[in-house]
C-alpha cells in the first residue's frame, strides 16, 4: 500500500487502539477514533445533503447538478459529517462509511495536520476560509493543493461527466483504505485454509464467503477483493485457467 494510505491507516489505529473483532462496527470506529458523525438519510442525494445542512444553518452548495449518491463527506474546522443512504444494506452502509473515513483521513485530515505542523495552529483559519494567507503561507507547498473552506469529497461533478484519471485514483485509494480498515489482508488470510482448494474459482468462492460472512463486506466489493488477496499471495489462476481452461 502506498505511503499516504499506510500513513492514514496507521494514524487511525493509533487513535483508535487495537480491535480484532469482525465484522467491525463503523459507529464504534468513528466514535472512538475520529471527529466524525454519521448521518443516515432516506433516498440520499446531493440535494438532500444540502437541505439537511441548510436546515441547520449551513448554506452549503455542491455547485453542480444533484444526483443520487450512496454516501459523501462534508468537513469543516477539523470535523466532518458522513452521509449514508439508509436504504442500503448494513454491509453496503459499512463499506460506504469506511470509504468516506478514508477520504476524511487522506484528503482532509492529514493535509490539515501537516499544514498545522508546518505553520502553527493559526493556519487553520486560512484552511477554514476565515482569513487570507500571509505571503509566507501563500507560497507554502502544503497549501498549494489544499481546499479552502468546507470540504466535500469529489462530489462537484455532473452525473454524465466522465471520471478523469485523478478522480479514479483517489477513489481507488479510498476503497483500498476502506478494505484495510474493515478486512485487513492478514486477518482475512489467517482465518482461512485455502491450500486444499483446487481451482481458482473455488478459492475465490471460499475467500468471498469469508469476506461477506466473517467481515461484513458487501458483495459489490467482496469478489474483486477476493481475487486481489489470492493473487497477492501467489494463489491466483494457473496459466491454464488464465487461458480459459480448467
Amino acid at each position: 500500500m502506498e505511503g499516504v494510505s499506510q500513513q492514514a491507516i496507521d494514524l487511525f489505529w493509533l487513535r483508535y487502539g487495537k480491535d480484532n473483532s469482525f465484522p467491525r462496527s463503523i459507529e464504534r470506529l468513528v466514535a472512538l477514533a475520529l471527529p466524525l458523525t454519521i448521518i443516515r438519510l432516506s433516498l440520499l442525494s446531493m440535494r438532500a445533503v444540502e437541505n439537511w445542512l441548510r436546515q441547520r444553518g449551513v448554506p452549503f452548495r455542491f455547485n453542480c447538478q444533484s444526483r443520487t449518491i450512496r454516501g459523501c463527506l462534508v468537513a469543516f474546522a477539523g470535523r466532518g459529517l458522513i452521509f449514508i443512504d439508509d436504504a442500503d444494506s448494513e454491509d453496503e452502509q459499512r463499506f460506504t462509511a469506511a470509504h468516506e473515513i478514508a477520504h476524511f483521513l487522506v484528503d482532509y485530515w492529514l493535509p490539515r495536520e501537516k499544514a498545522i505542523q508546518k505553520f502553527g495552529p493559526s493556519i487553520a483559519d486560512v484552511m477554514d476560509g476565515l482569513r487570507g494567507p500571509t505571503p509566507s503561507e501563500r507560497f507554502g507547498a502544503i497549501l498549494v493543493n489544499t481546499r479552502i473552506g468546507i470540504y466535500s469529497d469529489l462530489m462537484a461533478r455532473n452525473e454524465d461527466e466522465p471520471h478523469n484519471m485523478d478522480v479514479w485514483q483517489i477513489e481507488d485509494r479510498a476503497d483500498s483504505i476502506a478494505l484495510e480498515l474493515l478486512a485487513p489482508q492478514h486477518a482475512v488470510l489467517s482465518t482461512m485454509n485455502i491450500a486444499p482448494l483446487g481451482s481458482f474459482s473455488q478459492r475465490v468462492e471460499a475467500v468471498d464467503r469469508t469476506l461477506r460472512v466473517g467481515f461484513g463486506l458487501p458483495a459489490s466489493v467482496s469478489g474483486s477483493y477476493s481475487r486481489f488477496l489470492l493473487r497477492s499471495i501467489g494463489r491466483g489462476p494457473s496459466w491454464m485457467e488464465s487461458l480459459g481452461f480448467g
